[in-house]
């Protein structure tokens, strides 16, 4: 296996481990949360205030896992009839910029009502041909990286824009589409 190959592995594999931390709803969820903070913190520490490469690439595939895995990890509660109350949303928003939390909302088509965020008691859908993603860094700015996402699917590949940005020192999502 060439060296490309390994560290692609090592990415996903910590960007699975990290997911599947902040996923499972555990008290380990937002101690997963916090060590993310720190390191983002550590990452933003250094003098020239830029980040490598590889830096960039492990967070944006985290983030992008966590993008992928919102809607999974919406804790719903009967709200009234054909719609639940989402109640962990202050959870998931902390991996959002503002303006990628509004995002989140409006792909869910979550709504919010005297401050109860609802949806329709619907699933989202998925295609069964989705085989993966490929996300390669397009520009690296002070505050902001953009990535190509191409979405591979069995007799296709979409590419979509996928941006992260850094809100109040740490990493966000920004900006994404989703696959099907």
């Amino acid at each position: 296996m060439n060296m490309k190959k390994i560290n692609l592995f090592i990415i996903m594999l910590l960007s699975l481990l990290l997911v599947t931390g902040c996923d499972s709803g555990s008290s380990s969820s937002s101690s997963s949360s916090s060590d993310e903070v720190k390191e983002n913190e550590k990452a933003n520490e250094k003098e020239d205030n830029t980040i490598s490469e590889s830096d960039a690439q492990i967070y944006g595939e985290s983030l992008y896992m966590k993008a992928r895995k919102s809607y999974y990890g919406l804790e719903e509660r009967e709200y009234k009839a054909g719609y639940v109350k989402i109640i962990n949303l202050d959870t998931l928003k902390e991996s959002f910029t503002d303006k990628g939390f509004k995002q989140l909302l409006d792909y869910y088509g979550i709504k919010e009502d005297n401050g109860i965020y609802y949806k329709l008691d619907a699933d989202r859908g998925s295609d069964y041909t989705y085989k993966g993603h490929e996300l390669t860094i397009k520009k690296i700015e002070e505050n902001i990286i953009i990535f190509n996402s191409k979405e591979i699917y069995e007799s296709e590949t979409k590419n979509n824009e996928f941006v992260i940005a850094k809100d109040n020192g740490v990493w966000k999502i920004d900006s994404y589409i989703l696959p099907d």
